[in-house]
């Protein structure tokens, strides 16, 4: 099941910032520690 498909719109769009939020940290970490991310997994 698709927990973003028939959500409220609020809800859609904090799920997406989590996800984009979660993205950005963990491409930081990698950069602190000196590993580079692949674009898609």
């Amino acid at each position: 099941a698709c927990r973003i498909k028939g959500e409220d719109e609020a809800v859609i769009d904090a799920r997406l910032k989590l996800a984009s939020a979660t993205r950005q940290v963990l491409a930081n970490g990698l950069k602190v520690i000196g590993c580079s991310a692949p674009e898609k997994m």
